[in-house]
């Protein structure tokens, strides 16, 4: 999604299908200028012309009979059907229309549902001198909670590091690639400063950090991910509520429901990855499916011509013997095996030229059953997430809703 930045003296950035979204809502209201009217026909003409096979016409005829406080949300899916955020006339067009309107009601629209952050609230720690979303001043002195340090660490970082590489600049992608290897790296140095100090080897304890280096990396641009799609599925959900008036008279009840909806694209996409591992897991293994039969063999020489090392093996097999081969990956033995050096090894009786370490049959059965209890488990709570977002949002007292 383009982040746009507006005209003049404006000094927020927005994303584009806001802006559109929000011009075309406010401009629908009775004390707007004469000049609107004929800039807001030609950007309803523009969205229209963009989508000509769909039925923009009617929705937008529906979406002007809505009251005048209803929120600009509810344009997106006919903004978003012909692409009239990515569009230069269309943004062109909504920009003056805002001309037209007024930088005051502009400021207010946008910020009353997407507040502006300071750059210290973006990067620094919670607390940073800004506004808030009822624009009342933070204090720089005020002090750190870790409530708040938790929601600028899950909420508020995430997102912000969305829209810098949602910019699309190449010094966005710079930043987050540099932060991942910063991250790696400090890994790296606590995983062998603690394996030194307690008498461990140092390489292992290198390697120890960076694997957790990098799941953390992984994990977050995970939680990044759900936060866009969890706005983003819970914006679909709501098509026909008062986001605005539900968040300020059922903040709870909001913060359920948006939280069940990350929850929810969080554990669908790990769910996701866990059955596409289950897979090609699948698919590796099936060649050993059935009968194996255990024997050893002999390091009879080695090839270091592909990506990973690969052993000659001569072994016994229904009373033949046999010359096979297997990579470095797919046995008990390391790059300083040596040729005479024996290990165990299995085959499928319907295929005795087929050959890995010993057990890796039943532990390919063991990591294929435990990927799908995750994946089937994971698909069960993000569904269960999901209904109860969708019922939490719907059963409202009666005064909420539209």
């Amino acid at each position: 999604m383009r982040i746009v930045q507006p005209r003049r003296s404006w000094q927020i950035s927005v994303s584009a299908d806001a802006l559109v979204c929000s011009a075309l809502a406010r401009s629908r209201r009775a004390d707007v200028a004469a000049e609107a009217a004929s800039l807001r026909a030609a950007l309803v003409e523009r969205i229209v012309a963009l989508n000509p096979q769909g039925d923009a016409p009617a929705r937008l005829a529906r979406l002007d009979l809505l009251p005048e406080d209803a929120s600009w949300s509810r344009w997106q899916t006919v903004v978003f059907a012909g692409r009239a955020w990515d569009d230069d006339a269309a943004i062109d067009l909504a920009f003056a229309l805002w001309d037209v309107i007024g930088e005051a009601a502009y400021r207010a629209t946008i910020r009353g549902e997407q507040p502006r952050l300071t750059l210290g609230q973006r990067y620094a720690w919670p607390g940073a001198s800004g506004s808030n979303s009822t624009g009342a001043e933070v204090s720089a002195r005020a002090p750190v909670r870790a409530t708040d340090v938790g929601r600028w660490a899950v909420l508020e970082l995430p997102l912000a590091l969305y829209a810098d590489l949602d910019s699309g600049l190449m010094a966005a992608r710079t930043r987050m690639i540099g932060a991942a290897v910063v991250l790696l790296g400090l890994g790296a140095g606590l995983g062998a400063g603690i394996a030194f100090v307690f008498g461990r080897s140092a390489e292992a304890g290198l390697a120890a950090g960076v694997i957790v280096s990098a799941a953390l990396v992984v994990t977050y641009v995970l939680l990044m991910i759900s936060l866009i799609a969890g706005s983003g599925l819970m914006a679909l959900s709501r098509a026909r509520i008062k986001v605005e008036n539900d968040a300020r008279g059922f903040p709870r009840r909001s913060r359920i429901v948006a939280a069940s909806w990350v929850v929810a694209a969080f554990v669908g996409i790990a769910s996701g990855f866990a059955a596409a591992t289950l897979a090609t897991m699948w698919v590796q293994e099936r060649p050993y499916q059935g009968a194996v039969q255990q024997t050893s063999g002999t390091v009879l020489s080695w090839d270091d011509g592909h990506r990973y090392r690969v052993f000659q093996l001569q072994y016994e097999a229904d009373g033949t013997v046999r010359i096979g081969e297997a990579s470095v990956d797919e046995l008990d033995l390391t790059v300083y095996s040596e040729v005479g050096d024996t290990v165990a090894l299995e085959y499928p009786v319907e295929h005795p030229d087929r050959i890995r370490g010993a057990g890796r049959a039943a532990e390919g059965r063991d990591t294929n059953r435990a990927f799908a209890w995750i994946s089937g488990i994971g698909a069960g709570v993000a569904l269960a997430c999901a209904a109860t977002a969708v019922v939490v949002d719907r059963r409202r007292p009666l005064a909420a809703r539209p």
